[in-house]
């Protein structure tokens, strides 16, 4: 975290959050998790050493249980597993397939964890810079796509169980981190903390009481492209998928972001540049905003399958906010559910706001 004047800017992996009007006195608690850093503040008072022992605890729990590449993680397991294993889930486990599974019915589908071999297959998982990417081949996608179906999990909530009835592999990495955050957030307030934040990677965010952040503009580095007024939530998660950041430039010349269609096995280019929701359980929300990504849309669309998704997520969670980046080099858009210059302020005027 660097203090700039009288704001605190968190310039992270997918968001830029502004905290206005804050005076930070504590020095935040930095540590390394799920392949990013991860960043708690109490900003009233210092974080004792019993609440940071408590959820460094908690995120070394996390990752263990869900790492891609330990032998003794649940991911693992359950990847190396055979068709027709029935695996017993933690608690951490079972409420993380919840979500999970309440994410995928909502999404239609489009969030599914179970695209974890197409994510491989483009050189996302792990991640790293490919100056000449050569993309797979349609037959490679072809041949893993018949695998990616999350409803082929069998889920047993009361005996804690989990059954493979076909030859998936899941990657739950895409909900752990707002999952986490959420459980870090209710550590801080169940001690007294008033007032503060916890950033994960950026992308997965809770905030005490701030009174307003800023999201970063998809399209310019260090901008924001809008900031947003916060003063109605006090507690609040949030988290915004995007598709500038992670991404391979093919030796076609072509841009592939990290974001993959489960239903096409192919990066995600809908226009859609970066998806925000505030208001949403943290596991939730970042679900939801990776599926809101997937979806296509044009500007005088107004049924559009991006547009009624949003309807349907504003209709489960009607205290939500959402926010939708548009650009699909011709039209420049910011799709949301909440009033410019009341709940927001946009700060780019090549951008029109379009209210659902």
């Amino acid at each position: 975290m660097r203090l700039i004047k009288k704001f605190c800017l968190l310039l992270a992996f997918l968001f830029c959050v502004c905290f206005f009007g804050c005076t930070e006195k504590a020095q935040p608690l930095s540590f390394w998790a799920f392949n990013t850093e991860v960043i708690i503040a109490g900003q009233e008072k210092p974080l004792s050493r019993a609440v940071e022992n408590q959820i460094r605890t908690l995120f070394s729990d996390l990752e263990k249980e869900f790492a891609l590449d330990s032998n003794s993680s649940f991911s693992k397991s359950f990847n190396s597993a055979s068709v027709g294993s029935t695996l017993a889930l933690s608690d951490h486990a079972l409420n993380v397939m919840l979500l999970a599974k309440t994410a995928h019915a909502l999404t239609d589908g489009f969030f599914d964890p179970t695209v974890y071999p197409l994510v491989k297959l483009w050189g996302f998982s792990p991640y790293q810079f490919t100056p000449q990417f050569n993309p797979p081949s349609s037959e490679q996608i072809s041949t893993l796509l018949p695998n990616v179906n999350f409803n082929s999990i069998v889920l047993n909530e009361q005996q804690k169980t989990v059954t493979k009835t076909e030859n998936v592999q899941l990657d739950l990495g895409g909900i752990v981190k707002g999952y986490a955050s959420t459980l870090a957030k209710n550590i801080l307030r169940e001690n007294g903390y008033k007032k503060g934040y916890i950033s994960v990677g950026g992308s997965s965010l809770s905030l005490l009481n701030s009174k307003s952040l800023g999201v970063r503009h998809p399209r310019a580095t260090t901008e924001v492209l809008f900031t947003v007024n916060c003063s109605n939530y006090n507690f609040v998660d949030l988290s915004t998928s995007g598709d500038y950041e992670k991404y391979h430039v093919g030796i076609d010349g072509k841009r592939y972001c990290h974001l993959i269609n489960p239903f096409t096995g192919t990066p995600t280019n809908t226009g859609v540049a970066s998806a925000t929701i505030i208001g949403v359980d943290g596991a939730i929300s970042d679900a939801l905003t990776t599926a809101l990504c997937l979806l296509p849309h044009q500007k005088n669309e107004p049924n559009s399958p991006l547009i009624e998704k949003i309807n349907a997520i504003i209709q489960t969670y009607p205290n939500c906010s959402v926010y939708l980046v548009f650009d699909n080099g011709n039209d420049k858009l910011l799709i949301t559910n909440k009033t410019q210059d009341i709940d927001f302020t946009l700060r780019d005027a090549d951008y029109s706001v379009v209210k659902i």
